[in-house]
């Protein structure tokens, strides 16, 4: 199903770390949830992540603020672009939290 996320790259920081972006990018793209469960003797801890996948090339950084459908901010993990025979062909963010 094609969505419409959002993302920000970092302008700058505030002394806290606070991130603030810069122009917000809307993109169509695809985004797949996964969930993965880690084990601790504390108990069980929940690990919601996934991946947007861009359907053209962008100029997202690893620490650009990403806002997916659902309105979530998740940490953004990796950012890979593809290519073909062209040249690059789509984006591929994996996000995690």
């Amino acid at each position: 199903m094609v969505s419409t996320a959002t993302y920000q790259n970092v302008a700058s920081k505030d002394i806290y770390g606070k991130r603030t972006g810069g122009a917000t990018v809307s993109v169509k793209c695809h985004v797949k949830y996964n969930r993965r469960e880690v084990y601790t003797p504390e108990g069980n801890i929940v690990i919601l992540g996934g991946s947007v996948i861009m359907d053209d090339v962008y100029d997202i950084q690893k620490n650009a603020i990403l806002t997916l459908p659902n309105g979530d901010k998740p940490k953004i993990v990796s950012v890979q672009t593809f290519f073909d025979e062209v040249g690059p062909h789509h984006t591929t963010v994996d996000f995690e939290g």
